[in-house]
């Protein structure tokens, strides 16, 4: 699928969820492109001459084109929105109750909210799906408290080795 774009050197055609009755810049640059048809009929592509590529044009789609390596980065797109809903649905729960950010400042910390998630699991583990109180899962109320867990982690380890957010990572979040 190598065509040649009259506009731009060695252009190369591009598909998306589109069928092309003809053929059409990658860039959507050519001032000569045929209709298409998609799903839902056909449709002319108009273009003036204003359209027609310049150098800074070009110049622009070459640099976002460009490579970025993100291998060793975090993949935040791996984590289900469903659990981060599941997580804000409780701790606004919580705020309605307790006040906002409230957790944070509970005496024997790691005792109550260890106790907690460990009574939120045995009750999910028994066949009760949902909290009476909340009316929420069990294992969303498990989820915010190993989040509160880990946030506790991350703060006593930053406190005691007066370590920064991103050395703390680097020790502790390997990939």
């Amino acid at each position: 699928m190598a065509a040649i774009c009259d506009k731009i050197p060695n252009c190369e055609m591009y598909e998306k969820d589109i069928m092309y009755s003809g053929e059409r810049c990658k860039y959507k640059l050519c001032t000569s492109a045929p209709a298409y048809s998609t799903r839902w009929g056909t449709k002319k592509v108009e273009r003036s001459s204003k359209d027609a590529p310049t150098r800074a044009s070009l110049d622009y789609k070459k640099r976002i084109i460009g490579k970025k390596d993100d291998s060793l980065k975090l993949r935040f797109d791996l984590i289900p929105p469903i659990f981060v809903k599941a997580v804000a649905t409780i701790l606004s729960f919580g705020a309605r109750k307790y006040g906002p950010n409230n957790w944070q400042t509970l005496d024997n910390f790691e005792e109550r909210y260890t106790g907690a998630l460990m009574r939120h699991l045995n009750a999910w583990r028994s066949g009760e799906r949902t909290d009476p109180e909340s009316g929420h899962s069990h294992l969303w109320h498990i989820a915010c408290n190993v989040a509160f867990l880990i946030w506790k982690e991350y703060n006593d380890s930053i406190v005691e080795n007066s370590l920064d957010t991103e050395e703390f990572m680097r020790n502790n979040y390997r990939l």
